[in-house]
């Protein structure tokens, strides 16, 4: 009888010592856990689980529950999960603003660029421009260029009088209707021969959509071939 219950007792002591020394632990968010960080029932002959066990999966959940943070939405067609606080996600579509920094390379269909200088010089694109010529220009030659279907912002005036001594006129914005609101650019370029321009600073480079942009000629004098071009960004 006493040899039995000192067996019974010593199997009863190994199991024990066998439960205490698992700790139990997960591995997460350090490592991903596989059978044997969470549920090693093989430890005891008796595969009996002890505390620890059932504690290591508790502790795998709570540090998944951290990692994602609290929130009530759930997955939605055309939605990612996003962080939206301290310790809060949300299910919602991607906010472009604020969600994704930095450039998007060309060979992933992005521009490789932040501003539209950076764009143009990507794509090869140049500043668009429009000319026109007048062919022996009198004062009263004042006449509707184009209407812009967008906003613009004009940047140059440049042009070249040919077989001519002297024009003097400058470009204007209009309404819609073609004359209302007449505002100048800027000030009267004098063409003369070679190559004349604007003084670098336009005082009403900016033309509103669906406004015309028109010439106007201010005095001539042996006016010759006067041809013009006009430089702008698209605002």
């Amino acid at each position: 009888m006493k040899k039995s219950i000192l067996i019974s007792l010593f199997l009863l002591i190994g199991t024990v010592l066998a439960y205490a020394a698992w700790d139990g632990a997960t591995n997460f968010p350090g490592a991903l856990d596989d059978s044997t960080s969470l549920y090693d029932v093989t430890d005891g002959p008796d595969q009996i689980i002890s505390a620890a066990h059932h504690d290591a999966p508790a502790q795998a959940v709570i540090a998944i529950e951290t990692k994602l943070g609290t929130g009530a939405s759930t997955a939605t067609s055309n939605t990612v999960l996003r962080g939206t606080g301290a310790g809060t996600t949300a299910f919602a579509q991607a906010n472009l603003t604020t969600d994704i920094t930095g450039t998007l390379p060309l060979a992933n269909g992005g521009t490789n660029a932040t501003t539209s200088e950076g764009v143009k010089s990507a794509f090869e694109i140049e500043a668009p421009n429009k000319s026109f010529a007048i062919n022996q220009a009198v004062a009263t030659d004042d006449f509707l260029l184009w209407l812009t279907p967008i906003a613009i912002t004009i940047t140059d005036i440049k042009g070249v009088l040919q077989s001519g001594t002297n024009v003097v006129g400058g470009l204007d914005e209009v309404d819609s209707d073609g004359t209302s609101n007449l505002t100048a650019v800027d000030a009267d370029i004098t063409f003369d021969g070679g190559l004349d321009e604007d003084d670098g600073s336009l005082t009403n480079g900016t033309i509103a959509a669906n406004h015309w942009v028109k010439w106007h000629t201010t005095s001539v004098s042996s006016p010759g071939y006067l041809t013009i071009s006009i430089w702008y960004t698209i605002d």
